[in-house]
């Protein structure tokens, strides 16, 4: 317990990090391409982009949500491949950069800002992102309180997992802190 309140007298300010995000975007492949020949086409961009060594790209046994191929690109950017028919009648492709992924990008591309990464989503693979978490530490609590977060909550503003917003536990949680 002495590190966490070590580290949190440490920083200040408000930093606001993504924390989960994905894209999803058409997999074109016309009668002459060959379909092996477009996938890695794909993966060869994304490990440019992500300056990723293509020999370090793994394809996944596994695959989720009737994906046909799954590649870990890195520990916590992984692509998937040849998935259910979007509404432009293409198969769908996802990337998601999950949990660690945005630190993860951040860390492989340390010349590049989420802005880039946007352009080279939208741009050369025609993307649109489906998700996107933002994480955001108030390390001093003069920036959000409980009773903007209380309201943001029940105007569902966003979402969380927590069934229950104890307010009684969150106003007991804030007098602990001040």
């Amino acid at each position: 317990m002495e590190l966490v309140e070590v580290d949190l007298e440490k920083k200040t300010g408000v930093h606001l990090i993504i924390d989960y995000f994905s894209a999803t975007f058409p997999f074109i492949c016309y009668e002459d391409d060959s379909e092996y020949k477009m996938i890695e086409e794909i993966i060869l961009m994304c490990c440019k982009f992500f300056n990723i060594k293509r020999i370090d790209v793994e394809k996944c046994d596994f695959r989720v949500n009737r994906f046909q191929n799954q590649y870990q690109l890195s520990d916590y950017i992984i692509l998937k491949l040849l998935g259910p028919e979007l509404k432009s009648g293409h198969k769908s492709c996802s990337i998601e950069l999950k949990g660690q992924g945005g630190r993860e990008f951040e860390e492989l591309t340390k010349n590049k800002t989420w802005i880039d990464l946007l352009v080279f989503l939208v741009v050369r693979l025609n993307a649109s992102p489906t998700r996107i978490d933002i994480a955001i530490d108030d390390y001093s609590g003069d920036f959000i309180t409980f009773d903007e977060v209380r309201k943001k909550l029940d105007s569902k503003c966003f979402t969380t997992p927590f069934r229950d917003k104890n307010m009684l536990f969150m106003v007991q949680l804030q007098k602990a802190i001040h």
